[in-house]
C-alpha cells in the first residue's frame, strides 16, 4: 500500500515542485543580478532542496525492507513538518495552510503510508512471538 501512496506523492509533488524550480532557475539565468544575494532567493532554494531530499526518501523507499522504508517515510515527514513549520513561523499564523493545502494532502498520505508501515512491523513483532 506505501508503495502506491509513494508514487502518488512523489507524482503529486514532484509536478508541481518541477514548475516552481523551472521558476527558480529562470530568474537564476535571466537576472542580470546575482540572485545568491537576495535572501528570498537562497531561503527559497534550500526550501527545494530539503523538499526534494523528501520526495527521494519516499521514492527509494520502494522495495526496501519494512524497516528502512519506515526510516525513510520518518524522515520525509520530519522534513515535510519542519518545511510547513517555517513558512507558517514566516507568515506569521495558520492561514499560510490555505497556500499549502498540496502539502497538507502529502502529509495526509505520508501519515497514512507510516501507519501502514507500523502496522506492518506491529504484525511481524506478533507474528515472532
Amino acid at each position: 500500500m506505501e508503495d502506491r501512496l509513494a508514487k502518488y506523492i512523489v507524482n503529486v509533488a514532484g509536478a508541481s515542485y518541477l514548475f516552481i524550480g523551472a521558476l527558480f532557475f529562470s530568474i537564476l539565468f535571466v537576472g542580470e543580478d546575482n540572485p545568491f544575494e537576495d535572501s528570498l532567493f537562497v531561503k527559497s532554494l534550500i526550501f527545494l532542496i530539503v523538499y526534494a531530499i523528501s520526495l527521494v526518501l519516499i521514492h527509494v523507499s520502494k522495495g526496501k525492507p519494512v524497516r528502512s522504508k519506515a526510516i525513510m517515510w520518518g524522515i520525509s515527514i520530519v522534513l515535510h513538518l519542519g518545511l510547513m513549520g517555517y513558512i507558517i513561523y514566516q507568515f506569521g499564523d495558520i492561514a499560510a495552510l490555505v497556500f499549502m493545502v498540496a502539502e497538507c494532502v502529502i502529509l495526509v498520505l505520508q501519515l497514512i503510508g507510516i501507519s501502514s508501515i507500523g502496522f506492518q512491523i506491529y504484525k511481524g513483532a506478533r507474528q515472532n512471538t
